[in-house]
């Protein structure tokens, strides 16, 4: 058995993809309840890229990971599984070709890219969701005089959701928007944020 064939199977069927056939409904913001550990609220996220990581009890991986666990299988018969259930008609047993070595090794590349996107995009969400509170915190309890990061606080309170919600629901087009201008967007966070701290620290 190869790893080629393992890749195959997580290209062609996502963390979601399984959790869904598997009887799971995912929320907006692609969340289920973990099936590893007893919870109230759904802390198990399944990410754009196919993999999965739950903020409850720490496990995650890919596709195949999920099926290992949610069935108590070992990878190849987890890989058995994806390959009967979807329909894969994957070749289990048998040796890739070098034209399926390189097409992996092309996919192995890309999936990194998303990987490092889809990291990016998480800290990003939560830094904007940081200077978006300060703005909401201070509009709720107004001071008789706002000092400059709280005049950018509120001044850009309204854009700060924005940005978190089109990289949180938008789509692909609209987060490359944010991305483009995430260097002025990260600027005008930490302007928010670090000035914050310094005049509370004072």
């Amino acid at each position: 058995m190869t790893g080629n064939i393992f890749d195959e199977a997580k290209r062609l069927v996502s963390a979601r993809d399984a959790a869904e056939h598997y009887g799971f409904h995912p929320n907006r913001a692609n969340f289920i309840p973990c099936p590893f550990h007893p919870e109230k609220s759904a802390s198990l996220k399944l990410f754009n890229n196919g993999t999965w990581h739950c903020f409850g009890c720490g496990k995650g991986g890919t596709v195949v990971d999920f099926v290992m666990e949610l069935f108590n299988l070992s990878a190849l018969g987890a890989l058995c599984k994806l390959n009967e259930d979807f329909n894969l008609s994957l070749p289990v047993g048998k040796p890739p070709s070098k034209a399926q070595q390189k097409a992996a090794q092309e996919r192995q590349k890309i999936q990194k890219i998303s990987d490092n996107y889809e990291q990016w995009r998480d800290n990003f969400i939560s830094l904007l969701n940081s200077a978006f509170r300060e703005g909401h915190l201070i509009m709720l309890n107004w001071p008789s005089k706002l000092t400059e990061s709280e005049i950018l606080a509120v001044k850009w309170h309204e854009p700060l959701e924005y940005w978190s919600d089109v990289l949180t629901y938008g789509s692909l087009d609209e987060q490359l928007e944010v991305l483009e201008d995430r260097s002025s967007i990260e600027l005008l966070c930490k302007r928010i944020l670090r000035v914050m701290q310094k005049e509370s620290a004072a």
